[in-house]
């Protein structure tokens, strides 16, 4: 196990739990307790998690993502006005990336009303309801981590690489105040930078509950994206790196 992948697993433990101990997370990834503390350290140091004695939990402001199904419910009215605002870049005959977000899921009954469009995606729920509208629809395939429906890995990066799509939309974990677009899962990051890269537009979908946040991995400016939208109704402004 990689220690990004050991930290992943981590967090995932503490927020199924609550709390647990430093020696029952050594046990469950069969790691040192030195190795543990040394994750928990950088966790802690990033914001996502707080030591207290003996062991750890996340901070209530922490900004690990929930299951899927969970997340195509949370903020549902902001997502619909996002999804809204981004379809008047939509055009028929696209080809249109949708990344693994729930964000990215609603721009599925607005590329519905075009004429042939095609949908790439990561995401097999996402894959599920585009084919169900009658969408051509491609999945990238790849690897499946924590029974998530989001796929990610060499297969999946492999398959985007080989593609040149009109328009990506993408959404992700957080959006901080000097602009920097950040996620908490590295697989799905270094994805959606390739999407980014394999699309002449890029549009990122970031909900009001994302703004002034970071998270563990960059993945690039706000300035380096064609569009970003935002349920807010001020538009967004961030300094050139």
């Amino acid at each position: 196990m990689t220690k990004s992948n050991r930290k992943e697993l981590i967090v995932r433990m503490i927020a199924e739990q609550g709390y647990i101990s430093v020696k029952d997370l050594s046990k469950m990834t069969y790691t040192s307790e030195s190795s543990i503390r040394r994750d928990l350290q950088e966790l802690e140091n990033n914001g996502v998690v707080s030591r207290i004695y003996g062991g750890v939990k996340l901070r209530e402001n922490s900004n690990i993502a929930a299951p899927f199904e969970k997340r195509i419910q949370k903020n549902h009215v902001e997502k619909n006005k996002l999804a809204k605002k981004a379809a008047g870049l939509l055009k028929d005959d696209m080809s249109i990336i949708l990344d693994g977000s729930s964000t990215a899921l609603y721009m599925l009954p607005y590329i519905e009303s075009l004429h042939n469009p095609i949908v790439f995606t990561n995401n097999m729920y996402t894959a599920q309801k585009s084919i169900e509208k009658g969408i051509k629809t491609y999945c990238t395939g790849g690897t499946s981590e924590n029974n998530s429906c989001v796929l990610t890995g060499f297969l999946a990066e492999n398959n985007i690489k080989s593609i040149r799509a009109d328009i990506v939309f993408f959404s992700s974990m957080a959006l901080s105040d000097d602009g920097i677009i950040s996620g908490c899962n590295e697989h799905e990051t270094t994805l959606r930078k390739i999407m980014i890269a394999s699309s002449e537009l890029s549009v990122f979908l970031c909900d009001s509950s994302k703004l002034y946040t970071r998270s563990l991995f960059a993945l690039c400016h706000v300035n380096e994206i064609d569009y970003v939208f935002s349920d807010l109704a001020e538009e967004l402004h961030f300094e050139t790196p």
